[in-house]
């Protein structure tokens, strides 16, 4: 199984003082656990959502929509794959851009 991860991405254009966000978009992230077969619709590891989500007074991206897909399941589209270890609690391996 693997969970399909759909993020936001917001860009300030103002300042710290006066933000003025726009929407730019986001990411697809196809994580890979393959020592675990309990994964459910709800939950995103801790681990995986620290990798994807990042906060700063410019720029935001965060988790719209994550769910599970089956394990031979590949989006016809780009996507960033991810593989998580529930063994460990880590990710343990980011590769580069696929599509």
């Amino acid at each position: 199984m693997k969970i399909l991860i759909e993020t936001q991405i917001r860009q300030n254009h103002g300042s710290e003082e006066e933000p003025y966000w726009k929407c730019k978009g986001g990411n697809t992230y196809l994580v890979s656990c393959p020592d675990d077969n309990s994964i459910d619709d709800e939950y995103v590891p801790p681990a995986v959502t620290k990798f994807v989500e990042e906060s700063t007074p410019y720029y935001d991206e965060y988790i719209l929509h994550s769910g599970v897909v089956d394990g031979d399941y590949v989006p016809t589209y780009g996507f960033i794959p991810l593989v998580y270890s529930s063994k460990t609690g880590n990710l343990v391996r980011a590769v580069s851009s696929v599509g």
